[in-house]
């Protein structure tokens, strides 16, 4: 909670740097004394488990619990109300970590004490803290306990579906029981539809409690139903080591390589000749490759897969549904005066793309400000400094970057988006007038979001390029349930400016394993050492 709350500070701070130093200072402050309040108690937490420990040691593990939390009374360490809280927190410090200092004789009886409190029967987030705690050790639970956790928890769902003040206890009370044993992860699944929950610890808890189990049937569904959610490099290695260390035939290596494939997994080098193993099992050969840009293979000839024409459709009607339309507020189309441009830009694209689709669109303003500008005092006093960017600069800037990449010899249909004090730059003007067979320019009004326009237009095409240095935040969440598919759409179609002078140009296939239709040829990536590469392995049957 504390990292979460300090996270949402700094983060309003940096968005809303205007703020007054005065303000700055009392949200510092404020982070600051959370920062502390969790320093004590986590102190006071490790202090609770040296003094259980120590216990455990002096009796062999025969614990007078009553005893114990009366000496912990007194010490001011737990308070005799609550004290079920502080002695499972104690033994979950560090995200889990020390579990390891509890062995199967400490674990039954602190649980055994623990469970007779009023707290556990009566309160029902005493009672999903319960199910939450000994859920950490799996190892050590038996039927009794998996059985009881499974009552807690549907119990407390039933009573609290429709309550949405309870909706976290519920959550902890299902992952909870995901982790406590496999039929519970089972039924953990069932009732992930029930509490109707899209939180993201949740859904990865769930599919690392569902490899865990080794219910990888439950995992891959989760992942088809939440594509978002991307396996983290721990659960892929446990996948691939199941793969190598079991005797599943092909046909099932080749599921669970699919549904790699449909999560865009990128391997790390360190699982490169696990896989080699795997796939000489099925008697296919490896051979390093060269891929370009394209995604043409230079060993076998094949190219690999672009971001298909039915995910092209479906972002071009979310886009459509969710940003490019009157009432979303990035637009600021709530005046008719945005309503009428909306309009004007419709019939803009139309008649530009009527004989060809648009090869290239630029964000004009944001590539004129990819230059260095003065830091100057900020006269209204809101900042110390601001940057401040001279007209004649920028106008240069723009029309210097264009042609020094020769756009004008790379594509024939250009559209550059701007705002309509831009039409006060002369360079660009003229500039644009010379080329004007293969170049044209919208003017949106100056408050106008043009990303929206510079979005949607390069939308229109699944060839087209868009050229911007925006890494478009605030569109992921606002397209809500499908922010990966437009982060794949971005990878592929984006070009950046490098060192604020040279277009970098975008791989035009997807990072992800390619198998073709035949299942004789595999294409499985890995990052490289440093993470900056992407290096792949063409697989073909032998």
């Amino acid at each position: 909670m504390f990292a979460l709350t300090t996270h949402l500070m700094r983060s309003y701070i940096t968005r809303h740097n205007c703020l007054s130093n005065v303000s700055t200072k009392r949200l510092l402050s404020q982070i600051k004394f959370l920062k502390d309040q969790q320093l004590r108690r986590d102190a006071k937490l490790q202090s609770i488990q040296e003094v259980v420990l120590q216990k455990k040691s002096e009796t062999n593990g025969n614990i007078n619990w009553q005893q114990l939390v009366t000496q912990l009374t007194q010490q001011r360490l737990v308070f005799k109300h609550n004290y079920e809280f502080d002695l499972m927190a104690a033994f979950l410090l560090n995200n889990g970590n020390d579990c390891h200092k509890v062995d199967h004789k400490l674990f039954k009886s602190l649980v055994n004490y623990i469970k007779l409190s009023p707290n556990i029967t009566n309160n029902c987030i005493a009672a999903s803290r319960y199910c939450h705690f000994i859920s950490h050790f799996s190892d050590f639970i038996d039927s009794t306990d998996a059985q009881l956790i499974r009552q807690t928890t549907d119990v407390i769902i039933n009573k609290y579906e429709d309550n949405k003040v309870a909706d976290q206890v519920a959550i902890d009370c299902v992952i909870g029981l995901a982790k406590s044993s496999k039929d519970n992860c089972v039924h953990a699944m069932k009732l992930l539809n029930q509490l109707k929950s899209n939180d993201k610890n949740l859904i990865i808890s769930l599919i690392d409690s569902s490899i865990k189990h080794k219910l990888f049937d439950h995992t891959f569904d989760l992942t088809k139903k939440y594509p978002d959610f991307k396996f983290d490099d721990k659960m892929i290695g446990k996948l691939v080591e199941y793969i190598n260390n079991s005797n599943i035939g092909f046909d099932q290596t080749l599921d669970i390589f699919r549904n790699f494939s449909f999560n865009l997994v990128v391997f790390e080098t360190h699982l490169k000749d696990i896989i080699i193993e795997i796939m000489k099992r099925f008697e296919f050969k490896e051979m390093n490759t060269i891929v370009d840009r394209k995604g043409l293979c230079s060993s076998c000839g094949q190219t690999l897969d672009k971001l298909s024409t039915e995910d092209h459709q479906n972002l071009i009607y979310l886009f459509k549904d969710k940003i490019f339309n009157k009432q979303n507020d990035l637009m600021m189309a709530s005046f008719s005066e945005y309503e009428k441009e909306l309009e004007n830009f419709h019939k803009f694209i139309k008649k530009q793309t009527t004989n060809r689709p648009l090869d290239l669109v630029i964000d004009g303003l944001n590539i004129a400000f990819a230059t260095h500008a003065d830091i100057v005092e900020d006269k209204s006093q809101l900042r110390k400094y601001v940057y401040r960017y001279d007209r004649e600069v920028i106008d240069r800037n723009a029309v210097e970057m264009l042609l020094r990449n020769n756009i004008f010899d790379k594509f024939d249909n250009i559209l550059m988006i701007g705002r309509r004090h831009m039409k006060n730059w002369k360079l660009l003007t003229n500039l644009i007038w010379d080329h004007r067979k293969q170049m044209t320019m919208f003017y949106t009004m100056d408050k106008t979001r043009d990303d929206c326009y510079t979005l949607y237009a390069g939308l229109q095409n699944p060839n087209t390029y868009i050229l911007s240095g925006d890494f478009y935040r605030d569109y992921l969440t606002k397209l809500e349930i499908k922010p990966y598919l437009f982060k794949r759409w971005l990878r592929t179609h984006q070009i950046f400016i490098q060192n604020k002078k040279i277009m970098i140009y975008p791989d035009q296939f997807e990072y992800k394993i390619n198998i073709s239709k035949d299942n004789k040829t595999l294409h499985i990536p890995f990052n490289n050492s440093d993470n900056t590469l992407i290096n792949w392995l063409c697989f073909q049957k032998q």
